[in-house]
């Protein structure tokens, strides 16, 4: 059974940008997965992956689906229903299909990435140049494993 999720004031605490780009307010459109958001952007819809982070696949992957996949969909959702999100762009701005790659953070303030690894729905994934909170990631992925959170609980 999944553990109860620890307060949040952990991820609002990364939030601290370390590149110049300026942040976009923007309003989220749909949730494809657990990594992966369509938000309004000049009045078009288009495609964001969250930096640094890896969810479980979906059933429509062409990887296959993995366990945990609708937790951590329905995670990030319940992150960001209801709520504008504030964009924060890294070196890379886009990846190879096309999507726009972001750090985003809700208006309560959490920083979306890393609460979807503090509270074990994402495991941290490097692809540089993207590389900012590669560290902070690792760190509470290490954390969210040791205390069977999420995608690390035990199976009983």
């Amino acid at each position: 059974m999944p553990q109860p999720s620890p307060k949040r004031s952990s991820a609002r605490a990364l939030w601290r940008p370390r590149t110049r780009r300026p942040p976009r307010v923007l309003t989220i459109w749909d949730i494809t997965d657990g990594d992966t958001l369509v938000i309004m952007r000049n009045g078009r819809p288009d495609r964001l992956r969250l930096i640094g982070i890896d969810t479980p696949e979906t059933p429509n992957s062409p990887r296959g689906e993995e366990p945990y996949w609708s937790e951590a969909t329905e995670e990030l959702r319940l992150l960001v229903q209801d709520t504008e999100v504030t964009l924060r762009l890294d070196v890379g701005e886009r990846d190879q299909y096309g999507r726009l790659l972001g750090y985003i953070h809700n208006s309560e303030g959490t920083f979306i990435n890393a609460e979807l690894v503090r509270l074990g729905w994402a495991r941290p994934v490097t692809v540089p140049p993207n590389v900012h909170f590669s560290d902070d990631f690792a760190r509470l992925a290490a954390e969210a494993r040791e205390a069977g959170r999420g995608i690390w609980q035990t199976q009983e």
